[in-house]
């Protein structure tokens, strides 16, 4: 199962297969990450970081990424020194990525672009049960993502952004995923 594959179609084999290796094709898949991670400027976003738990600033943060299928979708498990970033990645019946951390989901749509995966945020929801509600764009966190084959290793690089209206970047963290071999 790779809901990616599912989501991009014949885009998928315009991703580079560095990019692809990053992605669940079984059961399973472990990565090792370098991530250069940062945090907030200013005092208001530093608070809301800690209350909803994202990983403080550290250059060269060793992170393991573990992507498992469920019924559901993809879990994504993001151990990062100081904490873990948990979500469930699904297909929405358009055909979009939506990744759920908790009550708030992401929806994405995702391009192609010269081997790169681009996710553009497009909403943001709140979600209790089966009911979903969209939030105001001047309340919703941003999330700003792309994936990229990395130039001199058999890996991939990422980089993802969140931002907040009014508060700025709660969360900016980016560097390089290297798949182990404990794929299945």
């Amino acid at each position: 199962m790779s809901i990616y594959r599912d989501i991009l179609r014949e885009r998928w084999n315009d991703v580079s297969p560095k990019v692809r290796a990053s992605h669940l094709t079984g059961e399973e898949l472990h990565a090792n990450c370098c991530l250069d991670i940062a945090g907030s400027s200013n005092i208001l976003g530093r608070i809301v970081s800690r209350i909803v738990s994202f990983p403080r600033a550290k250059a060269a943060a060793e992170v393991e990424l573990r992507i498992r299928s469920s019924p559901e979708g993809e879990i994504w498990e993001r151990f990062f020194p100081d904490c873990t970033l948990n979500s469930l990645q699904s297909v929405s019946p358009d055909g979009h990525l939506i990744d759920r951390f908790g009550k708030i989901a992401f929806r994405f749509n995702l391009e192609v672009s010269n081997g790169c995966i681009h996710h553009h945020h497009t909403d943001t929801y709140l979600t209790f049960g089966s009911l979903n509600f969209r939030l105001p764009r001047f309340v919703s966190p941003r999330v700003t993502s792309h994936e990229e084959p990395d130039p001199t290793e058999d890996a991939s690089r990422i980089s993802v952004s969140v931002h907040m209206p009014v508060i700025g970047y709660l969360l900016t963290y980016s560097g390089i995923v290297r798949p182990t071999g404990n794929r299945t």
